[in-house]
């Protein structure tokens, strides 16, 4: 059951994972256009830049001032990868449910394992992201002339592109790869969590909560608004971060088991007849 929803959740919708890769190379067309600026107002020296200094750039979280001086928006790129993130999910699940989910489930004899298999769906389609969004980072390193190969955090380059500096002595790969794993779990939870609501409401709300989690993130810097995973600026794996990053990954991971144990209660009390 779980590699039929692969098929005709993730091979089948595949131009939903072009959509990442055209989005992931847009942005770093962005970045790269900041880093030349930066190098030409001699901020910084042409050193060049790995895909976790992109991927920084991608979710360092600064807010934009509106000119008029009105309100505070989050930026573009912060909310670029979390909407697409929610349109992957979209309504397949429930579309499925709707359209053949009885038949299956009376002839496996089985609620649970279907419902389960459109919870591995999730881990599956979001980890198709990530591996989209790396492939794609990766490969714009490999092919640009200042690209480097590897995952370590041009100190300078972070400074200037977040406005926070490094604790010192760190070592930036692995604060790279502590950023990418608490990314990851925050999508996940999500991820479960618009699947939950998709099925107690409807696909059209579970959208909305995932919008609706990720702008509130933009403006209440709490582990509880678990959306400022995505805002590295707000964590202390960087000075001057106000965010524990294990308060956002247990919250994360608490969301997750909640969204599944609501979501298998309540199917099992769904008449599918």
């Amino acid at each position: 059951m779980v590699l039929l929803d692969i098929k005709e959740g993730i091979l089948q919708k595949f131009y939903k994972y072009i959509v990442i890769i055209v989005i992931t190379l847009l942005i770093s067309v962005m970045y790269i256009y900041t880093y030349n600026n930066l190098i030409q107002e001699g901020k910084i020296d042409n050193t060049g830049f790995t895909i976790a200094d992109i991927w920084i750039y991608c979710f360092r979280g600064k807010l934009i001032e509106v000119s008029n001086g009105i309100a505070e928006l989050p930026s573009v790129v912060y909310l670029l990868f979390q909407l697409i993130i929610a349109f992957i999910i979209g309504d397949y699940a429930r579309e499925d449910y709707d359209s053949r989910a009885r038949y299956i489930i009376v002839r496996t004899k089985s609620r649970i394992s279907w419902i389960a298999g459109k919870m591995v769906w999730v881990w599956c389609a979001l980890s198709t992201v990530y591996l989209c969004m790396l492939a794609t980072l990766e490969l714009v390193c490999i092919i640009n002339l200042q690209g480097n190969i590897g995952c370590a955090i041009n100190t300078e380059l972070a400074y200037r592109i977040t406005g926070v500096e490094l604790a010192n002595n760190c070592n930036t790969s692995v604060v790279f790869l502590k950023l990418l794993l608490m990314s990851y779990i925050t999508s996940l939870a999500l991820g479960s969590l618009q699947l939950m609501v998709s099925f107690i409401i409807n696909s059209e709300v579970g959208y909305m909560m995932v919008v609706m989690v990720v702008i509130l993130s933009a403006y209440i810097r709490n582990a509880l608004c678990i959306g400022n995973a995505f805002m590295y600026v707000n964590t202390s794996y960087i000075s001057g971060g106000i965010i524990n990053p294990l308060h956002i990954i247990v919250v994360s991971c608490l969301v997750i088991m909640i969204s599944n144990i609501i979501l298998i209660k309540k199917f099992k009390r769904i008449d599918i007849f």
